[in-house]
């Protein structure tokens, strides 16, 4: 009798939890003003799906034991227009590999027009899906935080990469006394004074919500010298950044280069 009064109280217990978790899956439509993004078309990101643009909303955060807690991901879309997903979950894995877990998205819709000298990137919000989820014991997992807001942050914080290539009349030693004199070195750079090459790291301010690093390596090249040149720029707006022009900021950062250069 006490062991099928057990049962029935753990059947009851099951029942409840099941009820907790809701009315399933929800998908409904969301609007909001599209996020604009104006990028050259020499991008160095060919693996990067967007148009060379490489998103960053991949985190993932876990706890002592290897839970997972909460973890963002993107599926970007299989042309260069299509649906962009961002989707955030939360939940927790077993050595066996199941992971289980509750999960939000946001679909956005993504047209690019090619331009003479840019592609024009709009991002707009459309639909947005919940998907509660249960444990291996069948609780329900509660829902990761995820409204609008936090799209907008998601694909406001992104990276562009881009290579340049400068030629100077001066020798590669004072092509880069040249750029330490004018831009703030990050790290310790790497010197040959054998074969008279160098490599460094530098910061180009450029404020706002933008950070832009500059990786140089110096040669010379037959009067001169030349400097190989890859420009990683970071965005980091912030809730509904509307428009995002990286092809005045490369332009800009490219024409300091070339007076550093030349000067």
């Amino acid at each position: 009798m006490f062991r099928s009064t057990r049962r029935a109280l753990a059947c009851c217990a099951l029942i409840d939890a099941l009820a907790a978790c809701g009315a399933g899956p929800a998908d409904y439509p969301v609007s909001g003003t599209p996020v604009t993004l104006l990028v050259p078309k020499d991008l160095d990101g060919p693996q990067a799906p967007l148009a060379g643009v490489l998103l960053q909303p991949a985190r993932q955060t876990e706890s002592d034991n290897g839970d997972i807690e909460e973890f963002s991901a993107v599926d970007f879309p299989s042309a260069p227009s299509g649906t962009l997903t961002v989707r955030t979950c939360r939940g927790d894995k077993h050595d066996t590999g199941s992971v289980y877990q509750s999960c939000i998205s946001f679909d956005a819709s993504v047209d690019v027009v090619e331009e003479a000298e840019q592609r024009r990137l709009t991002l707009t919000p459309s639909r947005r899906r919940d998907e509660p989820g249960r444990n291996a014991l069948f609780l329900p997992i509660s829902m990761p935080k995820m409204a609008l807001p936090d799209w907008y942050y998601y694909v406001s914080h992104h990276e562009v990469r881009v290579k340049h290539q400068i030629k100077s009349p001066f020798p590669s030693e004072a092509l880069k006394a040249s750029f330490d004199r004018h831009l703030r070195r990050l790290e310790e750079g790497v010197a040959d004074g054998a074969t008279r090459q160098f490599a460094d790291a530098y910061g180009v301010g450029s404020g706002g919500s933008i950070s832009t690093r500059v990786g140089a390596a110096f040669y010379p090249y037959q009067t001169g010298s030349i400097a190989e040149i890859v420009i990683l720029a970071g965005a980091r707006g912030g809730e509904a950044s509307a428009t995002i022009d990286w092809t005045t900021h490369l332009r800009g950062v490219k024409q300091k280069l070339e007076e550093i250069a030349t000067n």
